[in-house]
């Protein structure tokens, strides 16, 4: 055989391979990429909520220090907590438990310290973020 020939037969060898792996690569890094941005706006989702709902918390509590949540901000408060729990490294969920204990029903606000639980709060919002986004 030639050598024109045979690099004509080792060119098509070299096409069709590359076509095949492309065919099966592309949609499974597609998938790959696609699920870790699902995963951030997800996460960043659970943040949002969090944080929502500790703002109301704090602006209420600022308010009258005797405030006390009702059972519908606690039943919201769990359901992020889960998320929050479900979506971050067993750290971070870490340090956002630091905050969570301080706005539980039996607990209070730090015992009447708003200042640690914002203190509290951007701790967990910068770890969540930091886990989230990078």
């Amino acid at each position: 055989m030639s050598s024109s020939i045979v690099s004509s037969i080792v060119g098509i060898f070299v096409g069709i391979i590359g076509t095949l792996l492309t065919i099966f690569l592309t949609p499974r890094l597609q998938h790959h990429f696609w699920g870790k941005q699902r995963l951030s706006e997800i996460r960043l989702n659970a943040i949002k909520d969090m944080n929502s709902l500790l703002a109301d918390f704090l602006t209420h509590y600022i308010d009258n220090s005797k405030f006390r949540p009702n059972n519908d901000f606690f039943a919201s408060f769990m359901a992020a907590s889960a998320n929050i729990e479900a979506l971050f490294s067993r750290k971070t969920f870490g340090v956002f438990k630091e905050l969570e204990v301080m706005v539980g029903p039996n607990l209070g606000p730090a015992k009447g310290a708003v200042d640690k639980v914002v203190q509290a709060r951007d701790r967990a919002l910068h770890a969540l973020y930091e886990e989230a986004i990078g």
